[in-house]
């Protein structure tokens, strides 16, 4: 795996804390009412696993979803393992057998995979979002399956939803099977919502959400870029959401922080060290939102860009 991949050690996401020791075993510990630590069981709500446990050998890189759900991790061969709630089959198609535990999130049910299972083998890296993978093959094509879904909460969109006025395919993105996204690609990543790619010449190619141009291109009445889109030239990396690779976390927070964390916001950086930004506060466009509902109703503006403009970094 290259220095530009940068692989990802230790994530702390959800109730889970995720490491690779010296020896590049990995180990995890934590909640496992998804079956994401991998043991062979799926505990209910309130079991914490205060000792790691030892998952798998050989292990270069793992990342975990955003709210806990499921746990990948790539090994020095190229195989991509999972496991956890499998989502829109992103753990595999052979990963649910007849009779095995299921998770609820929301109001869907989920197999849960309990123990790690294989997804796909050539991998050159692989990231996770808050219900998808996307992942870099050796041959530099770029695969994401699972789904990215409008999260705003305004009364607009509420009822809208509750009275059927808006389709699944309006605010979701979603795929069952793997897609082909791109080709000659060096480096991929995404966040809560939104995807990025860089090709081997220095493109940048965006898709996922859009409400606010984080994806570097015009809202439109779609939510969503559901094709990747080239967005910048002369890019050395990539961010959606949060500028990190291994978590900041040493260890399970009792209490969650998120004031580095911009669900709207996708950030690069060139090959001259200037560093952009594209989405909510990067701005000066205007976006006005609905919050609540009824009585209690209240209008917020949003400030982004749809571009990519130049931004310092605290």
């Amino acid at each position: 795996m290259s220095g530009k991949m940068k692989a990802l050690r230790h994530r702390t996401a959800g109730g889970n804390r995720f490491y690779i020791d010296s020896g590049s075993v990995l180990w995890g510990f934590g909640s496992n009412d998804y079956g994401q630590l991998g043991n062979g069981q799926r505990d209910e709500l309130g079991v914490f696993y205060s000792e790691p446990i030892r998952i798998a050998s050989d292990v270069v890189s793992v990342d975990m979803s955003m709210n806990g759900y499921f746990c990948i991790y790539l090994t020095s061969d190229g195989k991509l393992y999972g496991m956890g709630a499998d989502i829109d089959h992103i753990l595999g198609e052979d990963s649910d057998p007849e009779g095995s535990p299921e998770v609820m999130i929301g109001q869907e049910t989920f197999p849960a995979v309990t123990s790690p299972v294989l997804i796909e083998e050539n991998v050159a890296y692989a990231r996770t979002g808050g219900k998808c993978i996307v992942y870099l093959k050796n041959d530099g094509s770029v695969w994401w399956q699972g789904r990215y879904e409008d999260i705003s909460y305004s009364g607009i969109v509420v009822e809208q939803r509750e009275e059927g006025l808006q389709t699944e395919e309006s605010w979701r993105m979603r795929a069952v099977s793997p897609q082909k996204l791109l080709d000659n690609c060096i480096y991929v990543t995404t966040g809560g919502e939104n995807g990025a790619a860089i090709s081997v010449n220095g493109e940048l190619y965006t898709w996922g959400w859009n409400i606010m141009g984080q994806c570097g291109t015009p809202v439109s009445d779609d939510a969503f870029v559901r094709e990747p889109v080239k967005v910048l030239d002369n890019v050395q990396m990539v961010w959606s959401g949060r500028m990190c690779f291994n978590s900041p976390e040493q260890e399970i927070p009792e209490i969650w922080h998120y004031n580095t964390l911009y669900c709207f916001t996708v950030f690069a950086r060139l090959k001259d060290g200037t560093f952009m930004a594209a989405g909510e506060g990067a701005g000066d466009k205007e976006i006005r939102n609905l919050i609540g509902g009824g009585d209690l109703s209240s209008e917020v503006i949003y400030r982004y860009s749809d571009t990519f403009v130049p931004i310092q970094i605290e």
